[in-house]
């Protein structure tokens, strides 16, 4: 009897720790060779079919000396399928675009995230409007993990399971 409440506050124990994120959240920190930045957040998904994707952004960049700014937010259709961390964004609320290009120095791995990706100088922001572009580019800039906050469930069922084995250990040190 003992035993099975020992096996099962385990398996109670192991069910709250074994849980693993499908969205995991970054924040963008960049600036532009024009004096402007991109800060916001993007969201890496592990559960895209052929590689990590980008979920849900918001992310704005600020007026610089050649841009005046945008925000690019909602969800992303993007995929990296196997691409070195490869990211493309674009603001339609602005007349022709503005397009968002970041590319990390080292690729998304899905079975392996890390906590930080800096962003190549091949990273830019490029403004179009009847055929005319202007470019920044990125001067310095990385994407970090958000640091995770254990979920309320999985401390309670932790807590639960050493209850139960502190009880089962009275219970055989009376016998």
């Amino acid at each position: 009897m003992t035993f099975r409440i020992f096996a099962i506050a385990a398996m109670l124990g192991g069910l709250s720790l074994g849980a693993s994120a499908a969205f995991v959240p970054y924040n963008v920190s960049v600036t532009f060779d024009d004096g402007g930045t991109l800060m916001g957040t993007i969201t890496v998904d592990t559960t895209a079919a052929c590689g990590p994707g980008i979920g849900l952004l918001g992310l704005v960049s600020s007026a610089g000396s050649l841009l005046s700014g945008a925000a690019y937010t909602g969800p992303s259709d993007f995929s990296s399928c196997g691409l070195s961390g490869v990211s493309s964004f674009e603001d339609q609320s602005t007349p022709g675009g503005t397009f968002l290009g970041l590319y990390t120095t080292a690729q998304i791995a899905l079975n392996a995230l890390a906590s930080t990706y800096n962003f190549s100088s091949l990273s830019s922001e490029l403004f179009v409007n009847n055929g005319v572009g202007v470019q920044r580019n990125l001067v310095s800039g990385a994407m970090t993990q958000v640091s995770a906050v254990p979920e309320p469930q999985a401390l309670a069922l932790l807590g639960l399971a050493l209850a139960i084995g502190a009880i089962t250990r009275r219970t055989i040190a009376r016998v």
